[in-house]
C-alpha cells in the first residue's frame, strides 16, 4: 500500500485508486455530485452485519486522511487476517470535497477565481482552504447545534462564504453534506468514523463510544479529547451521533499544521494501523 502513501489525493487519483479497487474486489458506487458537478464515490468492502463509515477530506487541506483510509482498505483486501469482511461491511468514502481539494492544491477554474479570491480574504495563495467551491465548510454543515454554531460564527466575524468555518445559510444546504446524510439513513450506518487532520485526538460521541475510545487511543497514542468552541458543533460526528445516537468518532490523525507535507503519510498510517484495525473488531 506504500505506493497510495506517496501522491497526495485528488479527484482524479481518487477515480483511479476506485477503479483499482473494484478490479480486487471491492464494490463502488457514486452517491451524489459536488457543486461542480464532480463524482462522490463511495467503496464498500465486505458483507458483513455491521456497517461502518469512514468518511474522509470533509476539509480540502485533510486529503491525506483519504490516502491513510485507502491504504487501510487495501491492506484488509489483501490479507484481511482478522476476518473483518466476513464480520462488517465497511463503506470507505475518501473525498467528501473534491472540489474544495481542487482548490486547495491550486487547480482553479479561471472563471472561478475573482469570486474564490474574494471569499479567501482577498488572497490568490489557496493553500488553506477548507471550504467547498461555495466557500461553506461541509464540517460547519450538519444539522446538529446549527444555531449556536451561527452565533458564533458572527462573534469569530464569520459573515459568509470564506475559506473556512462557514456553515452555510443552512444545515445540509451543499450537495456534497446532502449525499452523505442520504447515504448513512440508506445504509443504515451504525457506526461512525470522521477521519481528520491534525492532533492525534479522538473525539468520541454516542452510546457506548468512551470504552472504545479509550482502546483506540492506547493502540494509537492518541488523546481521548472534547472540541471546543465552533469546532465542537455541527460537524459530521456530531449530526449522526445526535440524531441515531450510535458510536461516533472524530479522529485527528497526524501532527503539524495542515494541510499535512506527504511526507508524513506512512508514519501516520504506522502509528494508527493498529487503531483501525480495531474499528472493525471492537466496534
Amino acid at each position: 500500500m506504500n505506493d497510495i502513501l506517496t501522491k497526495r489525493l485528488d479527484y482524479e487519483y481518487n477515480k483511479r485508486l476506485c477503479a483499482q479497487f473494484v478490479e480486487q474486489g471491492a464494490r463502488c458506487r457514486v452517491i451524489g455530485q459536488s457543486v461542480q458537478g464532480r463524482e462522490i464515490p463511495v467503496l464498500t468492502l465486505g458483507q458483513g452485519r455491521q456497517q461502518i463509515l469512514y468518511l474522509c477530506s470533509t476539509h480540502a487541506t485533510e486529503s491525506i486522511a483519504g490516502n491513510v483510509i485507502l491504504a487501510f482498505a487495501k491492506e484488509l483486501l489483501m490479507q484481511d487476517s482478522v476476518g473483518a469482511l466476513r464480520r462488517n461491511t465497511l463503506h470507505i468514502l475518501p473525498l467528501l470535497n473534491p472540489d474544495g481539494v481542487e482548490i486547495a492544491q491550486g487547480r482553479i477554474d479561471e472563471a472561478d477565481r475573482a469570486r474564490l479570491v474574494f471569499f479567501n480574504d482577498g488572497s490568490d495563495d489557496f493553500t488553506h482552504w477548507q471550504a467547498n467551491a461555495r466557500g461553506v465548510d461541509l464540517n460547519h454543515n450538519f444539522d446538529a447545534d446549527f444555531a449556536r454554531g451561527k452565533a458564533l460564527e458572527r462573534e469569530q466575524d464569520i459573515c459568509g462564504p470564506s475559506a473556512t468555518r462557514y456553515g452555510g445559510k443552512e444545515p445540509f444546504s451543499e450537495p456534497e453534506t446532502q449525499a452523505v446524510r442520504d447515504f448513512i439513513v440508506k445504509e443504515n450506518i451504525d457506526v461512525l468514523f470522521a477521519l481528520h487532520t491534525q492532533g492525534e485526538e479522538i473525539y468520541p460521541a454516542g452510546r457506548g463510544s468512551l470504552p472504545m475510545a479509550r482502546i483506540f487511543a492506547k493502540a494509537s497514542g492518541y488523546a481521548v479529547s472534547e472540541p471546543e468552541g465552533i469546532a465542537s458543533c455541527r460537524g459530521a460526528k456530531d449530526w449522526f451521533c445526535k440524531t441515531f445516537d450510535r458510536p461516533g468518532f472524530t479522529v485527528e490523525l497526524g501532527k503539524g499544521e495542515n494541510p499535512l507535507p506527504m511526507s508524513d503519510a506512512k508514519s501516520i498510517w504506522r502509528k494508527c494501523r493498529e487503531m483501525l484495525n480495531l474499528t472493525t473488531i471492537i466496534s
